[in-house]
């Protein structure tokens, strides 16, 4: 079932004892297209709203093909330190049901506040969604 899937890795990397190149203190690691706007830059007050931004991306670009956000590091940092939100669902991929819409907005709310506000939350409303929809 849906229910039984699980994300392992995002394909973060970070180098054992010495600084390789590869991250350094105020880098930003991990994929900018995937990360809430509070986690830009290096910042360390990333918690469970962060990752539940983290996995409404990653559920936005399964249904739209592309992630809310995309292009250079830099054009993604800047739409994520504007207050417009992602472009809906909906608008990206016509037939998106609403009800999925909606969730997606919510989690990538850009103030973590308006976002879900556990994992337990996100996966009731995205279980209930499934029922409606009859999966």
């Amino acid at each position: 079932s849906w229910q039984e899937g699980k994300i392992t890795d995002f394909g973060l990397a970070k180098a054992a004892g010495e600084n390789l190149g590869m991250t350094g203190t105020g880098q930003t690691l991990g994929s900018p297209s995937y990360m809430p706007p509070e986690q830009q830059g290096g910042a360390r007050n990333a918690d469970e709203q962060s990752d539940l931004y983290s996995l409404g991306a990653t559920l936005y670009a399964l249904t739209t093909g592309e992630p809310p956000f995309a292009g250079t590091m830099l054009q993604v940092f800047k739409a994520l330190d504007s207050p417009d939100p992602a472009v809906p669902a909906i608008q990206r991929r016509p037939g998106t049901p609403p009800l999925l819409d909606l969730i997606l907005r919510r989690a990538l709310e850009k103030v973590p506040a308006r976002r879900f506000t556990s994992a337990t939350e996100f996966d009731h409303v995205l279980a209930q969604a499934a029922r409606g929809l009859g999966l």
